[in-house]
């Protein structure tokens, strides 16, 4: 298999996307936004307005054909926003916590940088980027829970009535948002379209049918006739049943809301003056030479005998493909939903590849290997356990996570011997913290990160990043604030070197390449030029 070969994927694909495209259609009649809103409804219309753009946009990469760790991501976030819908909705929340969490946004923010010791002159901005000062000031209260992590076991019967699928889904759609290996495996099949990009087609159903449920909770269209279409064709697909009730009750009703802020700073930075606006264009310019070192990347479709690791292959082939969509958003204008989190996902990639390879000993470079590919087995097994355990067949399962068959996959065995344990893998958090990349302030890239999370995961402050463009004559779907913006570009270019300058040796290992150090000589340089300029706009490191 190789990435330059294309094969049409099954028929259903299209009506899956078509009825997608028909609830999208009923989703967003008649939305708009009001500038005149009071701070509450300005924050309740942007959480519906922001599951639609990136709802749309999930519809849209899966119709290209586009990365598939990045549809399950978003799709990921999209369901978030419906559970975060379904406890304002209940009992124990009100949409008056989206307020609340706005407040607990910046305080964590002001929280974080403090305790960094790191210097950010405008944290106004990044507290509030769009000039209105209804929007200076949030009311400090309790929040809303945390919708971000382990939804399968903590709301999995919210996530059944949500999506119409087993909870366990959730699992897979979080380990996409984090780049595992395992979830790479999304795109691998011998009908899907280029690796490391198109989905599969059970895949990218079970994709459309959580976007389309989760938009359909967030716009209150639980009952309408296109949910109850784009389910069974979803269906014909992915094959996954809902049989009988969910083990557990657990659900949104029991969360507990976030405790309240400490304190509410007031940030009202006004409009970003035409400076910044410059800066940003020559941000953009900076990073145009991504272009070139996109399409001047090692070609592994090219080796003689068309045998591919897909060990090494597989990471290197997803990478690209979420540089590709960089590229494309630097040249289209893409929507900054698609920017906020390929260049989350490249920046967290980077980073464990940086710890997974850079500067160690080579018994070192092999544990972390260990670390990492044994996680990626681990969570595979769990997850195809988690799904018989809730009724699915296993030969469902084996469709799903199996798209070559059984064979002599890296993914599929663990290299640990049973009882022993298994060399310890470093959270996302601590291979953030110890990357050392040589040109910025050490701990900027925490900071980066956490930021990049408030727009993956739509939090209230993340909304106002994604959406500030709206207050400047700019269409909301194609603009995000210029920090924001800055900062993507940034972390996008870092991740892209950190991951390619520890995994094109391997590759030019095991495919038997010609040099590659000057391609990742340019691509180092290139990070490194986008940082400069990107660093009078967003301020960090």
């Amino acid at each position: 298999m190789t990435s330059s070969t294309v094969q049409s994927s099954a028929p259903n694909t299209g009506s899956v996307t078509q009825k997608l495209d028909v609830l999208m259609d009923k989703a967003n009649c008649g939305f708009e936004l009001r500038e005149s809103a009071s701070t509450p409804d300005i924050l309740a219309e942007l959480h519906q307005f922001s599951a639609v753009n990136r709802a749309d946009e999930v519809y849209g990469l899966l119709v290209r054909g586009d990365s598939a760790v990045l549809a399950g991501a978003l799709s990921r976030t999209v369901l978030e926003s419906a559970l975060s819908s379904r406890w304002m909705g209940s009992s124990s929340g009100s949409t008056a916590a989206l307020e609340s969490t706005l407040a607990s946004d910046r305080d964590s923010l002001h929280e974080f940088i403090s305790k960094s010791d790191l210097s950010v002159p405008n944290i106004d901005r990044w507290c509030n980027p769009i000039p209105t000062d209804r929007l200076a000031r949030a009311h400090a209260a309790r929040g809303l829970p945390n919708f971000q992590i382990d939804l399968a076991r903590r709301v999995p019967a919210t996530v059944e009535a949500v999506t119409e699928l087993p909870a366990p889904v959730a699992n897979l759609l979080g380990m996409c948002g984090h780049l595992n290996y395992a979830a790479s495996w999304t795109s691998v099949s011998r009908d899907s379209g280029h690796l490391g990009a198109t989905a599969t087609v059970p895949m990218a159903a079970l994709f459309a049918q959580v976007t389309g449920t989760a938009l359909a909770s967030v716009r209150g269209l639980e009952t309408d006739s296109t949910v109850t279409d784009l389910v069974a064709v979803c269906h014909l697909d992915h094959k996954l049943d809902l049989i009988g009730f969910t083990p557990s009750t657990k659900s949104i009703k029991d969360l507990v809301a976030r405790p309240a802020a400490t304190q509410s700073p007031y940030s009202n930075a006004g409009r970003p003056t035409s400076l910044l606006n410059s800066l940003l264009e020559g941000a953009i310019a900076a990073a145009q030479p991504l272009v070139d070192l996109y399409a001047s990347a090692p070609a592994l479709g090219e080796i003689e005998s068309g045998d591919i690791n897909l060990t090494s292959a597989l990471p290197f082939y997803t990478t690209l493909e979420l540089v590709r969509v960089v590229v494309n958003s630097l040249r289209d204008g893409s929507s900054p939903y698609l920017l906020v989190c390929a260049s989350r996902l490249l920046l967290e990639h980077g980073a464990r590849v940086a710890w997974q390879t850079h500067r160690l000993s080579v018994q070192e470079v092999e544990n972390r290997y260990i670390a990492v590919m044994d996680d990626a087995t681990y969570r595979k097994r769990s997850m195809i356990d988690q799904l018989q355990n809730r009724g699915v067949a296993p030969e469902i399962s084996e469709r799903l996570f199996y798209p070559l068959g059984r064979g002599n996959f890296a993914v599929d065995k663990m290299r640990t011997p049973n009882g022993i344990k298994r060399p310890s893998l470093a959270s996302p958090a601590e291979q953030l913290r110890v990357l050392d990349i040589g040109f910025a302030e050490p701990g900027w890239v925490e900071l980066a990160y956490k930021l990049l999370s408030n727009g993956v995961h739509a939090t209230p402050l993340g909304m106002l990043h994604t959406i500030s463009g709206y207050y400047d004559g700019v269409p909301a779907s194609q603009r995000c604030s210029p920090e924001m913006m800055a900062l993507a570009l940034d972390t996008a270019c870092l991740g892209a070197a950190l991951a390619m300058y520890g995994m094109v040796p391997i590759l030019q290992h095991q495919h038997r390449l010609a040099d590659q150090s000057e391609w990742t000589r340019e691509l180092i340089g290139v990070s490194k030029r986008v940082h400069n300029a990107c660093l009078p706009i967003h301020f960090l490191g």
